[in-house]
């Protein structure tokens, strides 16, 4: 029987980022269907970045642009937890223990991965966080929630330590805060992008802003050129 239990406690969210380096298997180079992508865990410190923000980097990927996925994987690391389907596929490498938040973790080595693959996340991801009716695609997922106790004043945390766990965490808690779905407004980007501030917001970030500023006050100097330029023309 569940039940309701009437506690007022912060949600804390962190993505933790556990180094890998990931590279492409290239067993056939005249096709491309046969790359596929391996990681080997580095071992190195373990440190965060910001959910959203990785978010947007991924789903801006030009589909079929490896070198691009390959830059990105490096950049947060491991991609997902090994599961049944994956036995035996994934590398040998020893399993990633740490401590973060008063929690323990292990992380396993990556499994060979077609590019296929991670775009077809891709896809779901955007149609989950586009819709609610996509939200049944996340219906197995659980968020990694724990309960953290101190005397500072307790909390529940939601970790995440493979990109995976951040990319689907951050659509379910978009869908839980009701925040707005907008596609960004630079013509040659265009993602889905979520926002939960009351301020006409167009872009779904500052440098998608600033690059629309720049290529529109390029095209008034080249329609209206100044007096000066005028003068020097011959």
């Amino acid at each position: 029987m569940s039940q309701v239990i009437p506690v007022n406690l912060p949600i804390r969210f962190q993505s933790l980022r556990v180094p890998a380096k990931w590279r492409i298997e290239r067993f056939d180079k005249t096709k491309d269907e046969d790359h596929m992508f391996s990681a080997a865990l580095t071992y190195s410190p373990v440190s965060s970045y910001d959910a959203w923000e990785k978010r947007n980097e991924f789903f801006r990927l030009k589909e079929g642009d490896n070198e691009g996925l390959l830059n990105f994987l490096n950049s947060i690391g491991v991609w997902d937890r090994p599961n049944q389907d994956d036995a035996g596929d994934f590398g040998e490498d020893d399993p990633h223990e740490f401590t973060q938040e008063g929690g323990d973790f292990l992380v396993q080595g990556q499994p060979l991965r077609f590019s296929d693959d991670f775009w077809h996340i891709r896809e779901h991801a955007q149609i989950a966080l586009s819709s609610k009716k996509g939200l049944d695609i996340l219906s197995a997922f659980d968020l990694p929630v724990r309960l953290v106790l101190k005397s500072t004043g307790s909390y529940f945390l939601i970790c995440t330590i493979t990109f995976l766990e951040t990319l689907l965490a951050t659509v379910l808690i978009d869908n839980a805060k009701g925040a707005r779905v907008l596609k960004c407004a630079r013509p040659d980007c265009g993602i889905v992008f979520s926002t939960d501030n009351q301020h006409e917001r167009k872009y779904c970030s500052w440098d998608c802003g600033h690059l629309v500023a720049v290529r529109k006050s390029r095209l008034t100097k080249q329609q209206n050129p100044s007096p000066e330029f005028k003068k020097r023309r011959p």
